[in-house]
């Protein structure tokens, strides 16, 4: 019975309702601020929301190509060789150094 349950895709709420009820008591206070308040906080919550999309889209967007997949050994010079991934192994050279 319970496997049945779980394939249907029936869903445990009604989401419009699941909706209303947890939007309603944030919405209604809304309705008895003063306008110019209530354009304060309009104009305050978009900005923080803007700043941290920008905030989160800059952080993807200057992440190097190689951040992901690691720095490749292909079409390297061949004086480098093996010298990419960490300059203290490979040429005995303090991190400051470089």
């Amino acid at each position: 019975e319970a496997e049945e349950f779980i394939s249907t895709p029936h869903l445990l709420f009604r989401p419009v309702s699941m909706i209303l009820a947890i939007s309603l008591p944030l919405v209604f206070p809304l309705f008895f601020i003063p306008l110019k308040i209530l354009l304060g906080y309009i104009v305050s919550f978009l900005l923080w929301y803007v700043t941290l999309a920008a905030y989160f889209a800059t952080e993807v967007a200057m992440k190097p190509p190689w951040y992901r997949t690691g720095l490749s050994l292909k079409a390297q010079p061949s004086y480098w060789k093996h010298c990419v991934h960490n300059p203290l192994e490979d040429l005995q050279l303090e991190f400051e150094d470089v």
